[in-house]
Order: structure tokens, then C-alpha cells, then sequence
């Protein structure tokens, strides 16, 4: 009986394999439809966001992509022309959903370039999307605002369509340099003190550490080689955001020279600052040098770099603003010296 049972299993078996070797072949078959996307990294307030990094080069064009992809198990089996177009639609959806002090702005025409919005995909190509790059100048733009170019798909070749749910964007444009990151909050550990200014005895004056502090302090890119910060032992509202007239009564701008990367200083509105000398060091002393930026390895292992910045610098804000008739009042100068670390 168990012979008999043995040989009906091996013959069903056969005619198992021997049916399934003669079905199609499931693995070439497309069973999902062929859909047109654009490609974007995060979805806020209904709208798709494609941050893509565009940094301060100096007035110099920096260049990104657009990709547009097409969904499905295999490859598009024909080419497929997929046309864009400038639409401020999803702008205004965007912004409608907001307040108003963070709503995005259109980037301006003459900030940047797009040679054309006709995207090919080639038929069964490797890979299933193509790029089309933008151009963008970015000097001279607010690491608080958030700029973007509003596009959309305009048709699709073919008979094929666009996904409903990824057929528009915001391309993102993001300002970076060396030091800070625009979209990520740039951390550095402050360690530093206020200065007292006194007068010896021979007439000449000095300073001395009167207080000492340690903080976090977020620094935002402006330029290629510059970033901003609140001076001292100013505060904001919020730890990572600054409102205007935060940054117009306490900002201020450190530069890096690229020949010998000493720091140079420029205040971002009201405030005043300027740069505090390196003092001659009492006899027998190494003197004290300031207000350069420095690099150190983290290890031997690798490359990776801890960022450090030595400032020592004075500043003082408006007490009173000038009217038409009065100019500004300004409190005392304060005296900071200061060792930023970058926070990785």
C-alpha cells in the first residue's frame, strides 16, 4: 500500500513540474502599471519637498538635479517623454498651511537656470528615471528662508500617466558651506568668559577674565566662508531659530581668510563689533593668539576633523534706535573671548 501511495505522489509531482514548466514566465511579466513620478526626499503639509544641496560658491553657479522616475516591476519596455512645467501651485497649497513667518518663497528668475523640462526615459534602461539639472546661484540668499522652484508634470508620452500623488514638487534649494549646514541646526560648544578692560598702573590697559560660561551655540552658513552667530551671551526666543529683530540687534558675521584662516568680524545689523588684538604676553610667557580657525584630527584612524574657532572680540548693542533727528544710543562694549567647537 505505501508503494502505491509512493508512485501516485511521484507521478502528481511530475505532472506538476512538467504544467509549470510550460506556463509563461511570471518573473517577465509586468503586473503593475508604468507610472510617471517625480522624485522628492519628504512629504510636509501635503506637499512633496526635493532638498536638494546648492552651496554659497562665491557667486558662482552651482548645479543640482531633477529626476523624474517611472514605477513599475521592470523597466519601461518603450522610451517615454515626460515634459515639466513651472507651476506655483503647490507653492500656494504649501504656504496655505503655515504661518507666515515660515512660509517658502519662489526662488527668483534670475537666480537660476534650467536648460529644458523634457525629461527621456529610455526604454529597459538600468536605471528607471533621468535627471535634469538646475543651475542656481546662491550667494546672497537667507539660510532662514527656504527658497524652492514649484514644478510639475506637464504630460507623459505614450498613453502612460503621471502618479496623481507625486506629480508636483518643491525643489529645495539648500545653502551650505564648510563650517554649518543650512537644513540640519549646526551645534558648536562655546567655552568662554566675559573680559574685563582695566587700567595698571604704568597707564596701560589690559584684560582680565571676569566671568566664564559654557553653552551650545547654533552657527548658520551666509557666504562660502562665513557664518553667523548671536555675539556674547545674547539669547533668542529659540535655541536654533532667530526672529528679525533678534538678528538685527545681536548678529554678527565671522569670516574665515582662506590664506591664513584668521577671523575677520561684521555685524549682521545694529550691533557693533569689532576685533579684540592679541596682547604682548608678560615676559617668559607664550603669548595668547586669537581670533583664527583651527583643525584637528579626531584620531589617526581616519581623516575626520574636529572644527575649532578662537575669538576674542568686542560688541556692544542699541540701547536707544536712531530716529531722524537722533542717532542710536548703544550700551557698553563687552568684552568676549571665546573657543567654538563644532558638534558632529
Amino acid at each position: 500500500m505505501k508503494k502505491i501511495i509512493f508512485c501516485i505522489s511521484a507521478v502528481l509531482a511530475a505532472f506538476f513540474v512538467f504544467n509549470a514548466c510550460n506556463e509563461e514566465n511570471f518573473s517577465a511579466k509586468e503586473y503593475y502599471e508604468y507610472v510617471v513620478y517625480l522624485m522628492s526626499r519628504e512629504t510636509r503639509n501635503y506637499q512633496n519637498i526635493y532638498n536638494v544641496s546648492h552651496p554659497y560658491n562665491e557667486g558662482v553657479e552651482t548645479i543640482g538635479y531633477i529626476s523624474v522616475g517611472c514605477g513599475g516591476s521592470l523597466s519601461n519596455p518603450v522610451e517615454i517623454t515626460v515634459e515639466l512645467e513651472l507651476d506655483n501651485t503647490p507653492l500656494e497649497l504649501y504656504n496655505d498651511m503655515i504661518d507666515s513667518d515660515d512660509k517658502a518663497r519662489l526662488l527668483p528668475e534670475n537666480r537660476y537656470y534650467i536648460p529644458g523640462l523634457t525629461a527621456v526615459l529610455p526604454a529597459n534602461s538600468v536605471k528607471p528615471y533621468a535627471k535634469l539639472p538646475v543651475f542656481v546661484v546662491t550667494d546672497g540668499l537667507s539660510p532662514d528662508s527656504m527658497y524652492v522652484i514649484p514644478l510639475a508634470i506637464k504630460s507623459v508620452s505614450g498613453g502612460f500617466q503621471a502618479n496623481p500623488d507625486k506629480s508636483t514638487v518643491l525643489y529645495r534649494i539648500v545653502m551650505d558651506n564648510y563650517y554649518a549646514d543650512h537644513l540640519e541646526s549646526s551645534f558648536y560648544s562655546v567655552k568662554g568668559g566675559n573680559l574685563e578692560e582695566i587700567t595698571l598702573e604704568d597707564g596701560t590697559t589690559t584684560l582680565y577674565p571676569v566671568t566664564g560660561y559654557t553653552k551650545s551655540r547654533v552657527l548658520k552658513p551666509v557666504a562660502k566662508y562665513s557664518i553667523r552667530m548671536l555675539a556674547g551671551e545674547e539669547k533668542s526666543e529659540k535655541n536654533e531659530t532667530f526672529t528679525l529683530a533678534e538678528l538685527e540687534q545681536s548678529a554678527i558675521i565671522i569670516t574665515v581668510n582662506q590664506d591664513d584662516n584668521t577671523i575677520s568680524y561684521a555685524p549682521c545689523g545694529t550691533i557693533q563689533v569689532e576685533e579684540i588684538e592679541n596682547e604682548e604676553p608678560e615676559e617668559g610667557k607664550e603669548p595668547e593668539i586669537w581670533n583664527y580657525y583651527s583643525e584637528e584630527r579626531k584620531n589617526m584612524v581616519d581623516e575626520s576633523v574636529n572644527k575649532y574657532f578662537y575669538l576674542r572680540y568686542r560688541y556692544r548693542t542699541v540701547r536707544t534706535p536712531a530716529t531722524e533727528t537722533q542717532p542710536a544710543v548703544y550700551n557698553a562694549w563687552k568684552y568676549v573671548q571665546e573657543i567654538l567647537r563644532r558638534v558632529e
